[in-house]
């Protein structure tokens, strides 16, 4: 393998290229069963493999094999896996040659019951015919936990969009979430924050463990980049109490990925999912007028002003206004398909 001096870099930046990530995919992919062969993922010849299974290191002649035929035995009772990457790390290389590391969380049932595994994925990459190819990979757990189903059987969703992924957050989530939500300027019209990431890891195992849809609750969603899986803002949903019809929406996309689409896409697709999928009949916002982009971005999804309250909130010390939004189902359905689905969206 490459020894990455570091006066013969050849690749930009410091992240992986969509060409790595992929590579980093198509692995995960053979893990969950997504039709792609292992002979698709891994580099031709000589392959190392570390995982946290005996035996542990598959390296040699028919290293893939063996992976792969201990691979299905480990996940002997698994169904439903999914995998969200995190901000890839230690990102260097040669020409034809590069590291990274992925930190990674699992979801799935095992026997029927719901867990989260976080770790964290040491990738070799090596170019072969102009694609990206698995040469070595190590894989480390650092957490696992069972979570909980809602009295329905079902967890939080997850809405794919040609743009974004849009599901539960993970612990490995943690850095970036607090990161952007203690940006002064993304926590001036925010009701709540952190302190610490070990304080937004904590919120987010509290978020996990408590069933999406219950009557009064609050459930925070992921906002991801479908092309990377990184991490660009958050959704919030409130099950209003004692009204199953009417869901409360908030929304926050990192700084770092604003005026790029990401909020308007977001919005768009959780409407749709809480009218079609879940068959709600009226979603609302509620804003700080001064939050000029929230009220523009409502507006621009289709939401209408109903109500502007004045001085109606105690907020840090401040009587503050506050603006109400809503979107009923009937409206929605009737607007053009171009502006109802989130898989239409582009913007």
């Amino acid at each position: 393998m490459a020894s990455f001096d570091e006066d013969a870099l050849a690749v930009a930046g410091d992240q992986p290229d969509a060409g790595m990530i992929a590579a980093a995919e198509r692995v995960a992919a053979v893990i969950e069963g997504g039709g792609v062969a292992p002979s698709d993922a891994f580099a031709d010849g000589d392959v190392t493999i570390i995982e946290n299974f005996p035996p542990y290191v598959f390296d040699g002649a028919g290293a893939v094999e063996r992976w792969s035929e201990q691979m299905r035995a480990h996940l002997t009772g698994v169904t439903a896996l999914r995998h969200t990457f995190g901000r890839a790390q230690d990102f260097r290389g040669a020409r034809d040659e590069v590291y990274f590391s992925l930190p990674t969380t699992w979801r799935g049932l095992k026997h029927g019951r719901p867990f989260v595994e976080d770790g964290g994925w040491s990738f070799v990459l090596a170019r072969q015919g102009g694609l990206w190819r698995v040469r070595g990979y190590g894989w480390a757990v650092t957490g696992f936990s069972w979570t909980h189903l809602s009295a329905a059987g079902k967890g939080a969703p997850e809405i794919v969009t040609d743009r974004l992924r849009i599901d539960d957050l993970v612990p490995g989530d943690a850095p970036a979430l607090f990161d952007y939500r203690s940006d002064p300027e993304v926590a001036r019209f925010q009701s709540w924050s952190f302190a610490s990431v070990e304080e937004t890891r904590a919120f987010i195992v509290r978020n996990a463990s408590s069933p999406f849809g219950e009557n009064g609750a609050w459930y925070q969603l992921a906002v991801r980049s479908a092309a990377t899986g990184e991490l660009v803002g958050d959704l919030g949903v409130h099950f209003l109490p004692q009204d199953d019809q009417q869901v409360e929406i908030g929304f926050t996309i990192a700084p770092a990925h604003q005026r790029q689409g990401f909020g308007k896409a977001a919005v768009i697709a959780l409407i749709d999912y809480l009218f079609t999928v879940l068959g709600k009949h009226r979603v609302i916002a509620s804003v700080d007028p001064r939050n000029e982009a929230s009220m523009a971005l409502l507006r621009k999804v289709g939401m209408r002003q109903e109500a502007h309250f004045r001085q109606s909130l105690l907020w840090q010390g401040e009587w503050v206004d506050d603006v109400v939004f809503a979107l009923l189902r009937p409206e929605c359905e009737n607007r053009p398909a171009g502006r109802r689905g989130g898989l239409a969206v582009d913007g």
